[in-house]
């Protein structure tokens, strides 16, 4: 039996799994000396110098001494790619996502076969810039320390991440990228420096923020979002560990490591809650059931059913019914929907940041409708100027005319501006 599946494995006729269901079938077939015969005359035509069939796993080319086996199986039963997830994390030269830049990013697989020991990438950055005290403080990241490190210009270090990523994964793997707080501060980031360069992002490539998340499930949903520390990285990995610190943090692989834990700690907890981990634990261990969620999540991101979660606006987040009210929850068919990808003839309320009282007022004070109105407000009036726009969305939010909605408090205008201005900000460079 084996012999024979191996000898026609060789020929590369068909695959592995169907070998065996062929020989099945000849053994209970009429003429089984006759499939028999016709299944061997072409490896008796070639002399019976078929290589020799290996169940080894195939290596992958070798990208500056990255060479690896293969870190995740190829495909699942159903047909579907395997998705890989990643964590990945910047440290940066300042805390403004439209201007700073990066002085170490770090990359961490977080459902490898090999959990001991995960592919991960991590490299230090040389900026054109100047590195501000304050950043300078948290990550002890200096001029003097990148060129002792060997830090080199973020082009070179993003060619080599894309060939990383290709050497260990493979070129067309869909892949989920997961950052904490990333819609507003590492996918921008990322976007930004990697727009001139070539290639550009794979739309295989899909991302998530675990803040949303987070909100969504510690504490069922109750945790007051704007509590100071209510959802940073630190804060979270105890929530995971049951207290436990984060060892040297602000390092951007300590960091993928920590949300390497608090992500898979995230899917299990929610998980829990319908009863998924119970149900699979009836015929495997908790352990391989914790896997399958967590592997399920990254398919239903890429393939479809899963939940795509967004910040919800501040004017939504007082409304009754708990964590639906801190969190939006959007049900899409393709994977993680970017904000350049709302279309112009949305409503307003489909920008981040905008809720009934914003909408109201923007449509009141600028007769804005639509989407397309906002952009084109943001590149032709203000020649792409996010900060003289920010402004400008913050005057009228707040300004009182009489007929008009009321007026918006200062601090809520200012964040309803800033998100509407970092939508259209990205929304130009995607383009």
């Amino acid at each position: 039996h084996f012999e024979l599946c191996r000898a026609i494995r060789t020929l590369a006729v068909i695959s592995w799994p169907n070998c065996k269901t062929a020989f099945r079938a000849c053994m209970h077939g009429p003429r089984l000396k006759h499939v028999l015969v016709a299944l061997m005359l072409p490896l008796i035509a070639r002399g019976f110098r078929a290589p020799a069939f290996s169940p080894t796993p195939r290596r992958v080319p070798t990208v500056s001494g990255l060479s690896r086996s293969v870190a995740l199986k190829a495909e699942l039963s159903n047909g579907q790619d395997y998705v890989a997830g990643l964590v990945f994390d910047f440290e940066t030269t300042s805390v403004n996502p439209q201007t700073t830049e990066v002085v170490q990013m770090a990359v961490v697989c977080a459902n490898s076969k090999d959990s001991e020991n995960p592919p991960s990438f991590v490299r230090f950055v040389m900026p054109e810039g100047e590195i501000e005290p304050g950043a300078e403080s948290v990550h002890g990241l200096s001029k003097e320390r990148l060129v002792a490190e060997g830090a080199r210009p973020f082009s070179e270090v993003y060619a080599e991440l894309r060939a990383w990523v290709d050497a260990t994964f493979g070129p067309s793997r869909p892949i989920v990228w997961v950052a904490h707080n990333g819609d507003y501060f590492d996918v921008p980031i990322l976007r930004r420096l990697t727009a001139p360069l070539s290639p550009p992002l794979p739309e295989h490539w899909k991302f998530l923020d675990t803040r949303p998340m987070a909100q969504q499930v510690v504490d069922g949903g109750k945790r007051n979002p704007y509590e100071k520390g209510a959802f940073t990285l630190g804060r979270l990995y105890g929530d995971a560990t049951g207290g436990l610190e984060i060892s040297g943090a602000h390092d951007a692989l300590v960091d993928c490591k920590a949300l390497v834990t608090i992500w898979r700690w995230l899917i299990t907890q929610r998980a829990r809650e319908k009863q998924e981990i119970q149900e699979r634990r009836a015929e495997i261990t908790e352990g391989e059931a914790v896997r399958r969620v967590f592997q399920a999540h990254l398919q239903g991101v890429c393939y479809g059913g899963e939940a795509v979660l967004k910040q919800a606006p501040r004017s939504a987040q007082k409304a009754p019914g708990g964590l639906k009210g801190r969190v939006r929850v959007e049900y899409k068919t393709t994977a993680t929907v970017t904000r350049a990808c709302i279309a112009p003839d949305a409503p307003l309320s489909e920008l981040p940041g905008v809720g009934p009282q914003v909408e109201k007022k923007l449509e009141a004070c600028l007769s804005w409708t639509r989407v397309e109105a906002v952009t084109g407000h943001f590149e032709v009036e203000f020649g792409r100027d996010v900060g003289a726009f920010k402004r400008f969305i913050t005057l009228q939010l707040t300004s009182f005319t009489k007929g008009q909605p009321p007026p918006l408090r200062k601090m809520p205008a200012q964040v309803a501006a800033k998100k509407i201005a970092d939508f259209c900000c990205e929304s130009s460079l995607a383009k």
